[in-house]
C-alpha cells in the first residue's frame, strides 16, 4: 500500500472509531477529512475509501460513508446511507432521517458529488427518501389538522411557508418577503411562516456537519419591515426538530386558517405534511433552478425552463405531474446605488468572486479554471471579494 494512503487511512481511524464526540471533535474530524480530500490526487482517496470499506472500522454506516463520499464524490456512499436508514422503518427517529436529509442535500447542492450517478439519484434514491421521511413524520408523530372544507369564493388568505427566514442580505428570505409583500398589495391576508426547519443542531456524525443560520429575536408573531413594507410572520426558534416544534408549527397554520400555503421552497416538511394528507391546498414556490423536492399539489417553475425534462423517464412522472411553467426573479438587495474605488482602474471586464468560504473553495482546480478564462480574455481581470468562514 502506498505511503500516502496508508498515513491518510491512519489519520482517519482514530475518528471513524471514536465513540465519544463534542463540537471540537466533529469539527477536527472534519478538518481532517478536508485535508485528504485536498492533498491527495482522486486515486489516492479512492484507495483511502476502497480500503476502509472492505476493513470496516466502524458499523456506523451515516458515518462512515459520508466520510467516503467526501473523500470520493461517489454516489454510492449517499446510496447506502439513505437506504440504510429507510430499511430501518419505524425504529428511526425522524430527526435522525431530517438531519441526515439535509446534510445529504447540501452536499449535493454544493456540487460535491462525481456526475456518474447524479442523473437518477436525486429523482429517485433522494426523492422517495424524501418522501418516506415525510410520512414516517406524520405517523410517528401525528401532528396533522384534519382536512378543512374549503370556503367559497375567491382565495382570500395565503401562508406562505419557508424552512429559514433571515435578513434582507440573504436572497431567500428577500425574495419571500417580496413574494408575500406582492399579495399583500393585490388585496389578499398573508403571513409568512417561519418554521426554521433547517437542522439547527447535529444529530449524529455526518462528515461534513450542517448548522443553518437562525435569527433567534424573530421568534413569536412579528410585523417584518424590508423595502419600506411590512407583512406578518410567525417564527419558530425551536432548535430540536421535534414533536413538539412540528406540533406548534402546524396547529399555528391551521388556526391561521389560510386559503392556500405557497411553501417557498422545496423540502418544506410542514408544508408537505399539508400536502400528502390532503389538509389544504399547497403550491410550492422554488428559490433555486434545477430539481426540486416537495410534495405540494402544484409545484411551479423556477425560470422559464422546464427542469422535469432533464429527468430519466422512469422517475419524472412525480416531477411532471406537480409542474407548472413560472418565473418568479430576484428580488434585488438594498443598496445605496454608488459603487465603491476598488483600485481595479479603467478595466474592460471584471470577473468577480464572492463567498464567504473563499478559503476553502478557491483551490488549485479553481485558480487553473481562472487562468483559462484569464488567457481566453486577456483583458479582463479576476476579483475576489468576501470574508473568512470563521470570521
Amino acid at each position: 500500500m502506498d505511503a500516502t494512503v496508508q498515513a491518510a487511512i491512519q489519520a482517519l481511524l482514530p475518528f471513524l472509531t471514536d465513540r465519544q464526540f463534542d463540537a471540537d471533535k466533529i469539527n477536527r474530524f472534519t478538518a481532517q477529512c478536508d485535508a485528504v480530500r485536498r492533498d491527495l490526487p482522486l486515486d489516492a482517496r479512492i484507495a483511502v475509501a476502497d480500503h476502509l470499506r472492505r476493513e470496516a472500522p466502524t458499523g456506523d454506516t451515516v458515518r462512515l460513508h459520508s466520510v467516503l463520499f467526501h473523500l470520493t464524490g461517489d454516489l454510492y456512499h449517499y446510496e447506502r446511507i439513505l437506504h440504510y436508514l429507510q430499511m430501518g422503518g419505524e425504529e428511526v427517529a425522524p430527526e435522525l432521517l431530517h438531519y441526515t436529509y439535509w446534510c445529504v442535500s447540501r452536499q449535493l447542492f454544493m456540487g460535491s458529488s462525481s456526475p456518474e450517478k447524479s442523473a437518477a439519484f436525486g429523482p429517485c434514491d433522494v426523492y422517495r427518501y424524501y418522501e418516506h421521511m415525510v410520512r414516517l413524520i406524520a405517523r410517528q408523530w401525528g401532528p396533522v389538522p384534519p382536512r378543512r372544507t374549503p370556503r367559497p369564493g375567491p382565495i382570500r388568505r395565503v401562508a406562505v411557508v419557508t424552512n429559514q427566514f433571515t435578513n434582507d442580505r440573504h436572497q431567500p428570505s428577500r425574495d419571500c418577503f417580496d413574494y408575500a409583500a406582492r399579495l399583500q398589495e393585490a388585496g389578499l391576508e398573508v403571513a409568512i411562516i417561519n418554521t426554521n426547519t433547517m437542522p439547527l443542531r447535529i444529530e449524529n456524525i455526518f462528515i461534513p456537519p450542517m448548522v443553518a443560520e437562525m435569527v433567534e429575536k424573530y421568534e413569536g408573531v412579528h410585523g417584518i419591515e424590508m423595502f419600506g413594507r411590512q407583512v406578518k410572520m410567525a417564527s419558530f426558534t425551536g432548535r430540536a426538530f421535534s414533536r413538539e416544534k412540528m406540533r406548534e408549527i402546524l396547529e399555528a397554520i391551521d388556526g391561521y386558517d389560510p386559503d392556500v400555503l405557497v411553501s417557498f421552497g422545496g423540502s418544506n416538511v410542514a408544508a408537505d405534511l399539508f400536502a400528502e394528507t390532503g389538509a389544504r391546498p399547497v403550491v410550492t414556490l422554488p428559490t433555486t433552478s434545477g430539481l426540486t423536492f416537495s410534495l405540494a399539489h402544484i409545484v411551479l417553475g423556477y425560470d422559464e425552463h422546464d427542469y422535469t425534462q432533464s429527468i430519466p423517464a422512469l422517475y419524472r412522472a412525480p416531477f411532471a405531474r406537480r409542474f407548472r411553467p413560472f418565473s418568479f426573479g430576484f428580488t434585488l438587495p438594498p443598496s445605496p446605488g454608488q459603487g465603491g474605488d476598488f483600485g481595479l482602474g479603467d478595466i474592460g471586464f471584471v470577473f468577480a468572486v464572492v463567498g464567504t468560504r473563499l478559503e476553502q473553495e478557491v483551490d488549485a482546480g479553481f485558480l487553473a479554471l481562472v487562468e483559462e478564462v484569464l488567457d481566453r480574455c486577456p483583458h479582463a481581470v479576476v476579483a475576489f471579494a468576501g470574508m473568512r468562514a470563521d470570521a
